[in-house]
């Protein structure tokens, strides 16, 4: 369906038009761009649950599927063995999709004029006007649809990773760094005879090597080496500095 517009022949004798500038012959047309915009977050938020539950939906009936066909498969078997005829049985099973995307109205209006040219739009003129309107209007809309789905879809796998992570990585992760941490604040102990270190002095150590193990695992070679670099060097002028104080 062409978009609404509204066309004004010669624009001089339309007495509803206003000019900022001089008044010039020509034409005007104005085509109403209205389409269903689903980029906002109450439709992303929905979107993610129901393709949530669709892919839940989607593992249950393929279960059903596979419990059906072993079934359909032992009565096959059950029946050859007798020396019966195996008559396979028929089964539909319902599509399952997700819905269509929320959507709200988004209006604009696409304004051409020939003023200044004095000529009227023909009628190839305008219904090329309005059919490049249409066309971007439904380009646009499958466009949102397309770029909210990838984020849906982006979502739900960031999620699955996380579940994954959490049930089988995260406990183990968390040791390492308890590790990491008990080694550090054991290799800044004194020696023996030395004053030993405070608590937010250990608290510290800690941190910093907790932080240094977190900041290796992001895939950043040159800025971590530099950051390690950098921090070995004060480490070597703190050094330097409470030797030169007990001297």
């Amino acid at each position: 369906m062409l978009p609404k517009y509204k066309l004004v022949d010669e624009v001089v004798r339309e007495q509803n038009i206003h000019y900022y500038n001089v008044p010039r012959l020509g034409s005007y047309l104005a085509v109403k761009l209205e389409y269903e915009s689903c980029l906002f977050e109450e439709a992303f938020d929905e979107a993610v649950l129901n393709y949530a539950d669709v892919a839940l939906q989607k593992h249950e009936q393929q279960v059903k599927k596979n419990e059906w066909e072993e079934q359909q498969a032992e009565e096959k078997l059950a029946k050859e063995e007798n020396g019966e005829d195996y008559s396979p049985e028929e089964k539909e099973w319902d599509e399952v999709k997700p819905a269509p995307f929320k959507t709200k109205k988004v209006q604009y209006v696409v304004c051409l004029n020939t003023m200044g040219k004095d000529r009227k739009y023909n009628e190839d003129q305008r219904l090329y006007a309005l059919r490049t309107v249409q066309m971007f209007r439904d380009r646009w809309e499958a466009l949102e649809r397309e770029n909210l789905e990838n984020d849906v879809l982006a979502k739900l796998g960031r999620q699955e990773y996380d579940k994954v992570y959490k049930e089988l990585y995260e406990a183990q992760d968390q040791s390492e760094l308890e590790k990491i941490v008990e080694d550090a604040i054991a290799n800044h102990m004194p020696a023996e005879g030395e004053e030993n270190i405070s608590d937010g002095e250990k608290a510290m150590v800690g941190h910093k090597s907790k932080f240094l193990k977190v900041l290796s695992t992001f895939y950043a070679p040159n800025q971590a080496a530099q950051h390690r670099a950098k921090q070995e060097r004060l480490d070597k002028e703190k050094l330097k500095s409470a030797g030169g104080d007990r001297a």
